[in-house]
């Protein structure tokens, strides 16, 4: 029998006997559980996130099992597996190895005055609002570089009243790709997760992690994650804390980080002024300049 015909004989005997694979994803050096890591199938056809605890559950697919599957959490290296020569019983344990992690330097030029900015959407009007729902797991707000030098000091989510404001979420930071506008690498080193303590517009202080402001322009995204069973609403379809979505931005760049996709961030081209109104997720930043 060959190599592949054993595989699948071996895939087929474990689905019968179990509906779910259960994976934990551990910190290779010490053995802790990563929390909210991404398993997600190469191909794009299946995604998940492990709980903060780090497991998941795998439906005992034969197909499924079969591919390879990528793992990946913020400040870790990402890896690219296979989950069945992992198994033992019906539980598959992966390990991930972290990024070290170093502030960078940032040296003011000169003795001139740093100045404050802020950038993105600054008005409280909300037209509607973005929640976690189906497999989008991130809306993101993307930010030009008009030139400037020096760090991203702050970021701020505007969090509407329905939902639950004080579900935590992760903050996620991203370069721009170099050839394109497109969410490329996290640049906030660390998983950060915070919480609401109430709607409207909620600040996180970066200035410890000396975020340079990238040359070809950042995104900032919210990042929902399945902390517990008590944050679903709306008959169990949406998830969390609410995003405020504007009309009050001239552009639109607006991001969504989809599980089950196989490029994951999707850029949906608005409609022409007439038909549609452009929405952009209520996301700023404040930058320290130089």
């Amino acid at each position: 029998m060959s190599l592949i015909s054993t595989t699948l004989l071996i895939i087929n005997l474990l689905c019968q006997q179990t509906d779910n694979i259960n994976v934990q994803i551990l910190d290779k050096e010490f053995g802790k559980p990563v929390p909210y890591a991404t398993i997600k199938a190469l191909d794009g056809s299946f995604g998940i996130a492990t709980s903060k605890n780090g497991n998941a559950a795998i439906i005992a697919d034969s197909l499924l099992l079969g591919k390879q599957f990528v793992i990946s959490s913020v400040g870790y290296f990402t890896d690219t597996i296979r989950i069945l020569p992992l198994l033992k019983s019906n539980t598959a344990i992966i390990h991930l190895t972290s990024k070290p992690y170093e502030i960078p330097e940032f040296v003011v030029k000169g003795n001139r005055k740093q100045e404050e900015l802020m950038v993105g959407i600054k008005k409280s009007a909300t037209i509607g609002w973005a929640s976690k729902h189906g497999n989008v797991s991130q809306t993101a707000l993307y930010f030009p570089n008009e030139n400037h030098v020096g760090l991203i000091e702050e970021v701020s989510y505007f969090i509407r009243g329905n939902g639950f404001p004080e579900a935590p979420f992760r903050v996620r930071i991203y370069s721009s790709h170099t050839d394109s506008v497109f969410p490329d690498n996290d640049i906030l080193p660390i998983s950060l997760i915070v919480s609401a303590n109430k709607k409207g517009w909620f600040s996180v202080d970066l200035r410890e992690f000396q975020i340079p402001i990238p040359k070809n322009g950042f995104f900032v995204a919210l990042e929902w994650i399945m902390d517990s069973d008590d944050y679903f609403y709306n008959e169990g379809l949406s998830y969390g804390a609410t995003l405020g979505l504007t009309k009050k931005h001239p552009y639109h760049h607006s991001w969504d980080y989809r599980l089950w996709n196989k490029i994951g961030w999707y850029n949906s081209p608005p409609l022409p002024p007439e038909l549609s109104t452009i929405l952009n997720p209520m996301i700023r930043a404040k930058l320290l300049l130089d």
